[in-house]
């Protein structure tokens, strides 16, 4: 199986339960020069190093966090409003 198929089957599983899944991202040749093929080696081998995976997966927490608090948001209005007692009161 390729990355691409690999990944998705990662994202579909994390889906499952939930989550996300995260994959770090290397610079340009730098995974085939370096063979990089992990977090460890981005923190511990790329130039950034492990400021790289705190933005990396930061930025994938940050997301995950902002999605979270719009469906809590989502299900508050749902259940302070129901749509139903809405569509009623406007007939």
């Amino acid at each position: 199986m390729d990355k691409l198929g690999t990944y998705k089957q990662y994202s579909q599983a994390a889906k499952l339960v939930n989550s996300v899944a995260v994959f770090q991202t290397f610079a340009s040749n730098e995974q085939v020069t370096q063979k990089l093929s992990d977090f460890n080696d981005l923190a511990n081998k790329n130039t950034l190093g492990a400021e790289a995976v705190k933005f990396q997966i930061g930025s994938v927490v940050k997301k995950a966090s902002e999605q979270a608090k719009v469906e809590k948001l989502q299900i508050f209005v749902e259940l302070k409003f129901p749509i139903s007692e809405l569509s009623s009161k406007q007939q």
